[in-house]
């Protein structure tokens, strides 16, 4: 039960973290200063060589029928393609499940789950958890490409036959407890049906290096598996991403 319990608080500690570094912050006051995780998009110098070796004249041969034909056929195809991956949105692959994520409004920062992982673990909340306990929970996270603090994530966690004998809505009073007990506020749960599953469905809210967050958390069980979705934000962003979010949540689709 201790480890159901201790996924969902390592996902919001994970969506907190993510929030105060997510825009090239640092840790703020409390002495844990985080470096900077904002993707670059800025041209380097070879970057510059590069386009400037491409632009310059080069000697073409012309070019046959065939390779004419094969080539047109090729950008329609690539064309399609993109327009079927605008369509659906772009498929994020997980553990035992998907979701479509549009590139537009997320940006993937699962390459960071290591360094934010470290930060998690030094919040002061009272938890006994290491960094590695919470790197491997996390199972993907990502920032909002245009509200700084804005993110969610993905927490799995393998907990065999543990979660058989329960029903989701049972978690709802350990929850309040348990973020009670870790200096968070819980504002309220339901229950919701999405896809054939019942979800548990989460608000609380946490003060961290100054800011005040607002986190909405679903969590579910599908096989041997606990599954936690966690979006957070700072209280003034949080109405603004939260369509963007339950755009993603809507596809969360099971494969196994």
């Amino acid at each position: 039960m201790k480890k159901k319990i201790f996924a969902a608080i390592l996902a919001v500690l994970t969506a907190a973290s993510m929030a105060a570094c997510g825009s090239g912050e640092t840790g703020g006051n409390d002495g844990n200063d985080v470096p900077d995780v904002t993707v670059s998009y800025e041209t380097t110098e070879s970057d510059s060589e590069t386009e400037a070796a491409t632009e310059a004249p080069v000697e073409t041969v012309p070019e046959t029928e065939t390779e004419s034909e094969t080539e047109a056929e090729t950008e329609a195809e690539t064309e399609n393609a993109e327009e079927n991956a605008s369509a659906a949105g772009d498929v994020y692959s997980g553990t035992g499940y998907t979701i479509n994520v549009d590139s537009g409004k997320w940006v993937d920062a699962s390459g960071y789950i290591k360094l934010i992982s470290e930060y998690s673990a030094n919040m002061d909340t009272g938890l006994n958890v290491s960094a590695e306990d919470i790197e491997n929970l996390n199972d993907g996270m990502f920032f909002h490409a245009d509200l700084s603090g804005s993110n969610f994530n993905i927490v799995c966690n393998e907990i065999g036959d543990l979660g058989a004998d329960f029903d989701i809505s049972m978690f709802a009073g350990l929850m309040e407890e348990q973020y009670a007990a870790a200096g968070i506020t819980y504002l309220g749960d339901e229950v919701v049906e999405h896809n054939g599953k019942n979800w548990l469905k989460i608000e609380v809210e946490m003060e961290q290096s100054g800011a005040s967050m607002k986190m909405l958390q679903y969590m579910t069980l599908n096989g041997v598996n606990q599954y936690v979705v966690t979006y957070t934000s700072d209280k003034d962003n949080y109405d603004k991403a939260l369509s963007d979010f339950e755009e993603v949540f809507d596809s969360f689709k099971f494969t196994e």
